[in-house]
């Protein structure tokens, strides 16, 4: 699924093939998380474990708004809401629901579950912001999706580490 959306991307270049190699690193970036995660999750609850990622991540990013000036205050009341939204519903339900998930199964299949999160976001765009996808995108997604499904309903899939 990943190579027949990228396959197009690679065909438009440019922006979109800057976002794919951005996608790469993030997800390098969440394989460590998550070996991190499942690793930590086997003796820390999960409360205590999203204390210190979130505050720890908070005090991280702070540097680099600093730095670059980035303005945090003077929105409108709507941003400040769409803000707060953001917050609590794929921050706080979203990654706490994959933190706990590291407790409780394998971290392949919480990472493999991960893969079908940006399909989610294509079909949220195409819905609320009316930006339709290319082909490419719908074709891809539906494999990655299909691909996710496979992986938990195969016979014997280790939903949990011993």
């Amino acid at each position: 699924g990943g190579i027949v959306i990228t396959e197009g991307d690679l065909l438009a270049g440019g922006e979109r093939l800057l976002g794919d190699l951005e996608a790469l690193v993030g997800a390098a970036a969440a394989a460590g998380y998550f070996l991190i995660g499942r690793k930590v999750r086997r003796t820390v609850s999960n409360l205590s474990y999203i204390a210190v990622v979130y505050v720890g991540s908070a005090i991280v990013m702070a540097f680099p708004v600093a730095f670059a000036g980035t303005q945090v205050t003077g929105f409108t009341s709507n941003t400040y809401l769409l803000i707060i939204l953001v917050t609590l519903v794929p921050q706080l339900a979203g990654h706490s629901s994959l933190n706990w998930a590291l407790g409780h199964l394998s971290a392949t299949l919480v990472a493999v579950a991960v893969m079908a999160e940006p399909v989610g976001a294509i079909i949220l765009a195409w819905a609320i912001l009316g930006e339709a996808p290319p082909i490419n995108s719908v074709a891809g997604g539906a494999l990655v999706v299909a691909g996710v499904y496979f992986a938990f309903r195969r016979p014997g899939a280790d939903l949990a580490e011993p």
